[in-house]
């Protein structure tokens, strides 16, 4: 974490557990595509790692919203002093009938697709697509090119898994999280 490039200097972390959704691939390849992981040490927030806040549920996303999403670049087109620096790029949320003319049976209510331009690739899977501060999708799958003039991607949206994302990090809080007890306070 907090580097822009793959080589670069930045925070490792291993991970201690981590929570696939019991439902991935239920409807299709994609659905449902979303992950927990809990971190083996805290992440130290700097200026290159920042907290995100996640979007509140029952959100949704409409049709021609620009996002910024975040990943590690890829393709043939890209220049070689780019293949591994941290890009983002601008994407604008398509309509759910035209996501299903490109994409069929794989999109489900548990994603909504985006376009981009041609200049650059997404090819990480699990960067953060952001409106405003927010966090609202996780790229499922990127680099498909559906036109000559644009490319698209399937975004896993968070809005939808907001009470699965609250339950599953109480869960992991209470496994490897001390809490301390809160004094008793009276009022007299």
């Amino acid at each position: 974490m907090g580097a822009n490039t793959i080589t670069g200097i930045g925070q490792v972390i291993p991970v201690a557990e981590y929570k696939i959704h019991e439902y991935f691939k239920q409807l299709s390849a994609l659905d449902n595509d979303i992950a927990l992981l809990v971190l083996q040490k805290n992440v130290k927030y700097e200026t290159t790692v920042k907290k995100t806040l996640l979007v509140e549920p029952e959100i949704a996303i409409r049709e021609n919203t620009n996002l910024l999403v975040a990943g590690w670049g890829g393709g043939t087109q890209l220049p070689m002093n780019y293949i591994n620096l941290l890009l983002q790029l601008g994407a604008v949320v398509l309509k759910r009938s035209e996501c299903v003319q490109y994409y069929g049976q794989l999109m489900t209510p548990s994603n909504f697709c985006v376009r981009y331009t041609t200049d650059h690739f997404l090819t990480d899977n699990g960067g953060g697509a952001m409106f405003d501060d927010l966090l609202v999708g996780i790229l499922s799958v990127g680099e498909i090119k559906t036109d000559i003039r644009f490319n698209t991607a399937i975004v896993t949206n968070v809005s939808y898994f907001h009470r699965w994302i609250t339950l599953n990090s109480k869960r992991f809080l209470k496994k490897y999280c001390i809490v301390q007890d809160k004094p008793n306070i009276s009022l007299k």
